[in-house]
C-alpha cells in the first residue's frame, strides 16, 4: 500500500484529480489547467493568479474539494470527520463509508481535508 502521507499537497491533488476525478492536465501557452474527459475546464493546475475567477486545484487544504472526491468517486458516501486538540497538536481523522460498509479510516497529525484526501486514495488504491 502507498504511503500518501510522503506526497507533498501537490502530488496528492494531482493524483486526486487522475485517479479519482478522471480529469487530465491541459497546457495553455505556459498556464496549465485541470479538464475532464469530454475537455471542459474543471479547474486551474498551477498556483492560483488573485485576479483568476477559476478555483485553483488544492483539496488537501481545501475540505470542500476533498468532499467533491468523495461524491465523485461513490456518489452517496458516509464522511465522518473528527478533531482532536492535544494542546501543541491536533489529530484529524477521516473514515468513508461507502453503503454501510467503511470503505477507508485514517488517524493523523494532519489538517482534516488532507486526512480526507488520503483516506480517498487509501479506498480507492483497496479497491
Amino acid at each position: 500500500m502507498t504511503d500518501y502521507s510522503k506526497l507533498t499537497n501537490e502530488q496528492v491533488a494531482e493524483l486526486l484529480a487522475t485517479k479519482v476525478m478522471g480529469w487530465h492536465i491541459h497546457h495553455y501557452g505556459n498556464v496549465r489547467h485541470w479538464e475532464d474527459k469530454d475537455g471542459r475546464f474543471m479547474a486551474n493546475a498551477d498556483v492560483p493568479n488573485i485576479r483568476s475567477e477559476y478555483p485553483h486545484w488544492n483539496p488537501p487544504e481545501d475540505l470542500n474539494q476533498a468532499v467533491e472526491c468523495a461524491k465523485s468517486k461513490w456518489g452517496t458516501i458516509t464522511i465522518i470527520l473528527t478533531l482532536e486538540d492535544y494542546g501543541d497538536y491536533q489529530m484529524s481523522g477521516a473514515t468513508l463509508y461507502d453503503g454501510g460498509e467503511k470503505a477507508c479510516s485514517l488517524i493523523d497529525k494532519k489538517p482534516p481535508a488532507r486526512a480526507l484526501c488520503e483516506a480517498i486514495l487509501q479506498a480507492v488504491e483497496e479497491e
